[in-house]
């Protein structure tokens, strides 16, 4: 029974027997706390003793562990020198007389199972699956986790997910795409149309030393009281586009880096969005599609699906806008989905399968991969 179980990738958290969960989890944070040991098994902290570092006692000792990588500075650890990593990007890309721009897409519940050369045989994003053959496209990536939470600092920073999540409590000193384009002469900017204080991500960006964050898009949202604009979450994702081009034009500089987070697909379609019903007439044409009894199984989640149907329209919609700013022929723009949805996956692994592209007017061709990536790549 529990092995079958065990086989269900949503049950899979509720398997450990909650005594045996508790005892655990004390064990292991009781030891964390109280008693730290180096290699040689001397104890090396005592709780009443405040003159030892203990992060740098573990930071030395993951440096040790990992002793065949030129670590420069040993409280960024994960960082280190690679002289034998290839540039294999590049040769992709015109040269540029100025620094591009550069526009990361983390779009809500962006699984494989529903773009480009699916199980089902058919897509739900006929405008994505479009603009990825004219992409580099990796069609086997990976996120690291099943939380919208965790794959901004994996995605823009390679960071470890660790317990509960990289933002969580104290963050290890780290550097991010974000910070070092920063560095670099960038003005660097967020948009998302729900709270940024929600899962401690606006930590995140605040120690990236973001220069703006979309704060209060979700309040301006419910202020204009239209409910074809949005849910309690936010702005709809075309309305968030849209406001992030106002803003643009008000406040941002070049070179810029700009990170948006979509939200609309996070649910089924709310049911006062004014395109309802043409979202899910387009949404039942693709199911049509499909055999027979698959067809059955599709259209009990049809408002779910039709989230996603969505989603793509107002990709195509930030796409169209952005293809008429003077700069779009200078940016480069990087897409990828956070997890998946979970609704038609096979296994778990499928659960964290999601595409990712890269697409730019700088692009001299496109390209295609198989290879297995991940977000922390």
């Amino acid at each position: 029974y529990w092995q079958k179980k065990s086989d269900i990738p949503r049950t899979e958290n509720y398997i450990t027997h909650k005594l045996t969960y508790f005892l655990e989890s004390t064990f292991s944070n009781f030891g964390n706390t109280f008693t730290h040991f180096t290699f040689d098994n001397k104890l090396a902290y005592n709780p009443n003793d405040n003159k030892i570092d203990v992060r740098q006692i573990d930071l030395n000792e993951f440096v040790l562990i990992h002793n065949n990588r030129k670590v420069i500075d040993k409280l960024i650890p994960l960082e280190h020198e690679n002289a034998d990593v290839e540039d294999v990007l590049s040769p992709f890309f015109k040269e540029s007389d100025k620094k591009p721009n550069i526009v990361i897409l983390v779009v809500e519940s962006l699984g494989r199972e529903w773009s480009g050369n699916t199980d089902l045989g058919v897509s739900y994003t006929p405008f994505l699956d479009s603009l990825m053959n004219h992409s580099l496209y990796w069609s086997n990536c990976l996120s690291t986790t099943k939380r919208s939470f965790g794959a901004v600092p994996t995605i823009t920073g390679s960071l470890p997910h660790g317990p509960k999540g990289f933002q969580f409590g104290n963050m290890p000193d780290h550097n991010s795409l974000l910070s070092m384009l920063k560095q670099n002469g960038y003005q660097t900017n967020a948009f998302y149309a729900s709270d940024f204080t929600f899962d401690a991500i606006q930590e995140y960006l605040t120690a990236q030393q973001i220069d703006y964050m979309s704060t209060g898009l979700k309040q301006e949202c419910f202020d204009k009281k239209n409910p074809c604009l949005g849910t309690y979450w936010g702005y709809h994702d075309e309305f968030m586009f849209n406001r992030s081009f106002e803003i643009m034009n008000d406040t941002v500089k070049q070179p810029y880096c700009n990170l948006y987070v979509t939200i609309s697909a996070h649910d089924a379609i709310n049911e006062k969005n004014c395109k309802m019903d043409s979202i899910l007439e387009i949404t039942r044409s693709i199911i049509s599609k499909l055999p027979k009894e698959r067809q059955v199984a599709e259209l009990k989640l049809e408002k779910r699906i039709a989230t996603i149907v969505y989603t793509n329209f107002a990709l195509q919609q930030f796409f169209a806008q952005y293809s008429q700013r003077e700069d779009f022929a200078n940016t480069i723009f990087i897409v990828t989905g956070d997890h998946s949805a979970e609704l038609d996956v096979k296994n778990r692994l499928g659960l964290y399968h999601v595409p990712l592209f890269i697409y730019s007017p700088l692009l001299t061709r496109a390209g295609y991969f198989k290879s297995v990536v991940s977000h922390c790549d």
